[in-house]
């Protein structure tokens, strides 16, 4: 019952952040708190109603003793400081905001990229996106009707059943996977689980739809929840400029972005990753947009490659591809790691850019969170520097909307990616 929610009081000024959207308090931002209604202390993980330093109400936060983030709001209704509750119904009427949402504008995204697709031709986005859509902890991605959800946070975890309810109630699903095999879950004091299917049936990838390209997607073996839905806006614009153009694709995964290439003309599509599995899936994807990779004229015009990255470009000469695509996986997963991450970027990215003859673009990605996009644009700077190259921005992009970003909520942005021609060789 909400009576029952313990209350917890901030330090003065410390609810400014808070006032303005930002979901997180750390510890020392604690003044008192939490304590029961009969004023005793509670450290056990759960809701608490929070208060500033002055006394207000300010919301209804999810609460760790056992974390540096020892406060995550779910919620800054003021209504609610006498009656919330989390049921099934809350993450209805949740997710089906969410739902609704999203779907407008990706509805109107879609529209706008012309003859390779409609409104109906994206059937996959990012429901819940946690913290960032005030569900802490929670991450939900939708394949068409199958719905995939990873929970990062001990207090979410307490509340899985209702979320496989809710989502039952809202959405009439094919399938519900859970996919918290997830390292991440061991710094919120849990352990990784195995992949379950909670309701449904899932016999293997499943078929989804973006900007009318279609895909596949391992629920339950592939990376994350089974795709990389944030990466839908690179793609789109690897595509745009790749007729005619010889694209590599560096640790391609299931070969997103060389498909849009191929789809859109490009005179070469080379793949490579080091997992036999995931280029498997990848020519998976190909066939399954009528790309004939299988036709013996082709055999050099779509190349799958499975080798480690930095092995193969030692193999390549300068100006073999027009277009070099480098979307490494994070790497800088904890703050002990962000020197060794930005030293990681950086040799692959002199790597790249030393292969560029003038005219030559690189797109080039970054998903670590705590490499900034000033960081990974004062690495870039450096490396062309080393490299000896003059580059240009193109353009510049961030996750799309459906991974929300909020204003006030930065270390909810980790998703970035240039777009750079070489100009000229110094």
């Amino acid at each position: 019952m909400n009576n029952r929610i313990p209350k917890l009081w901030l330090r003065n000024g410390r609810e400014t952040p808070v006032l303005a959207g930002h979901p997180w308090i750390f510890s020392k931002g604690i003044e008192t708190g939490p304590v029961n209604e009969d004023g005793k202390p509670a450290r056990e993980v759960g809701l608490v109603k929070v208060y500033s330093g002055g006394k207000n109400f300010l919301g209804i936060g999810m609460y760790n003793p056992n974390t540096s983030i020892a406060l995550r709001m779910i919620s800054l209704n003021k209504d609610d400081e006498n009656g919330f509750k989390v049921d099934s119904d809350f993450f209805v009427r949740k997710f089906k905001s969410l739902e609704n949402a999203k779907k407008e504008f990706l509805a109107a995204h879609s529209a706008r990229h012309g003859a390779l697709a409609s409104p109906a031709e994206t059937t996959s986005y990012r429901l819940v996106n946690a913290d960032a859509d005030w569900l802490p902890g929670l991450i939900i991605d939708r394949y068409e009707n199958v719905f995939v959800f990873q929970i990062h946070t001990a207090a979410m975890d307490k509340y899985r059943e209702l979320i496989v309810e809710a989502l039952r109630d809202a959405f009439d699903p094919e399938a519900i996977v859970e996919r918290s095999d997830i390292e991440s879950r061991k710094s919120d004091g849990m352990e990784s689980l195995p992949v379950n299917i909670h309701y449904g049936k899932v016999d293997g990838p499943v078929k989804f739809s973006e900007n009318g390209v279609k895909f596949l997607a391992d629920v339950l073996k592939g990376q994350k929840t089974g795709f990389f839905l944030d990466q839908r806006e690179a793609r789109k614009k690897v595509g745009d400029i790749s007729h005619g153009k010889r694209v590599l694709n560096l640790f391609s995964y299931t070969g997103g972005f060389g498909l849009y290439a191929a789809l859109n003309g490009a005179k070469k599509v080379t793949t490579v990753d080091s997992s036999e599995s995931a280029l498997e899936l990848a020519q998976e994807n190909f066939r399954l947009n009528g790309i004939k990779i299988d036709d013996k004229k082709n055999f050099e015009k779509y190349d799958f490659v499975c080798a480690d990255v930095f092995d193969f470009l030692s193999d390549i000469k300068i100006g073999d591809y027009d277009i070099i695509v480098c979307d490494p996986p994070a790497f800088a997963k904890s703050n002990d790691k962000i020197d060794e991450a930005k030293k990681a970027y950086t040799s692959i990215n002199r790597r790249c850019m030393d292969l560029l003859s003038p005219g030559g673009i690189l797109v080039t990605c970054s998903c670590s969170g705590r490499i900034t996009q000033e960081d990974f644009r004062e690495i870039l700077k450096f490396t062309a520097g080393r490299s000896k190259k003059d580059m240009r921005i193109l353009c510049s992009l961030t996750q799309p909307f459906d991974h929300t970003e909020r204003v006030s909520f930065s270390e909810g942005r980790y998703l970035k990616t240039f777009v750079l021609q070489c100009l000229d060789n110094f």
